[in-house]
């Protein structure tokens, strides 16, 4: 069961290339999804490196409040 407010890709867009360099996809697609989120000025949320069986590594939800 997802959680609600955050948003994950059902499947990871770089399977091919993550089943051998996972560390360095799942890197590169967080720092992208981050750097998207940044360029549209949604300071709200964030894109955290969080990897489950049979989903993109990349989840995106909202900041926490210091």
């Amino acid at each position: 069961m997802d959680e609600a407010g955050v948003i994950r890709l059902a499947n990871c867009p770089f399977h091919r290339l993550a089943a051998d360099h996972r560390d360095l996809v799942c890197g590169t697609n967080q720092a992208y999804v981050a750097g998207l989120l940044e360029g549209l000025h949604r300071e709200e949320v964030t894109a955290k490196l969080e990897p489950e069986p049979g989903r993109c590594c990349v989840a995106i939800r909202a900041r926490t409040q210091p």
